[in-house]
């Protein structure tokens, strides 16, 4: 069995919430855990549970992407019903991306224009896994926010990096997997508001 789970997003700064991460679980042997690959059919089912009374306070949640989901046409439809069906939420999908970008690269374009045109927002997901901007440049120009995934042996100046990124394109620059009272730490040193992980909260699971 398949559940989403809703973890928030949070503003230091402002001490409140600003969106939430639609995240899949499998529950085994009577126990929730996240799952680390989402295939095709269960993605697409879950997004199809959501039904019309689903509400939150919160103006936004996410849902998030392999760059195969992203462009398949099933999903697509289906994310693109849902922004309809939750308005005037703001659904934001989260673009996951990989080393096969520069193959995709214009496709991945061309679908971010295609959700942006029916009010869906663009992130783009683990920016600690990119290692060529330049090829991601053109997909910049459709997205509002950049995710960096932080853990124990992530390098403080990748992060910096990322931010000095974010701030000349004006994106919402958001870290996320924050665990420990360290990583939490580092974030308030670079002076980064925008935060998610276990360290502020586990998520519960979505009423379908």
């Amino acid at each position: 069995m398949y559940r989403f789970f809703d973890q928030p997003q949070l503003n230091t700064s402002k001490n409140s919430l600003t969106s939430s991460e639609l995240i899949v679980f499998k529950n085994k042997d009577n126990r929730w855990k996240k799952c680390k690959n989402v295939n095709r059919e269960i993605l697409l089912n879950l997004v199809r549970s959501i039904g019309p009374d689903f509400r939150t306070k919160l103006p936004s949640v996410s849902i998030n992407c392999s760059q195969n989901q992203f462009i398949d046409p099933l999903i697509s439809d289906a994310l693109i019903s849902l922004q309809h069906q939750i308005f005037p939420l703001y659904l934001r999908v989260e673009l996951t991306t990989n080393k096969s970008i520069n193959r995709q690269i214009n496709a991945l374009v061309a679908q971010a224009e295609n959700y942006r045109q029916h009010g869906i927002q663009i992130s783009i997901d683990g920016a600690d896994q990119i290692t060529n901007l330049h090829v991601l440049m053109p997909l910049l120009e459709q997205t509002r926010e950049i995710k960096f995934m932080i853990h124990k042996d992530t390098n403080p100046q990748l992060i910096k990096f990322w931010q000095i990124v974010t701030r000349k394109k004006h994106l919402r620059y958001i870290v996320y997997n924050v665990s420990t009272r360290e990583e939490n730490n580092i974030l308030y040193n670079f002076t980064i508001p925008f935060r998610q992980g276990t360290y502020y909260g586990l998520g519960h699971e979505l009423s379908m």
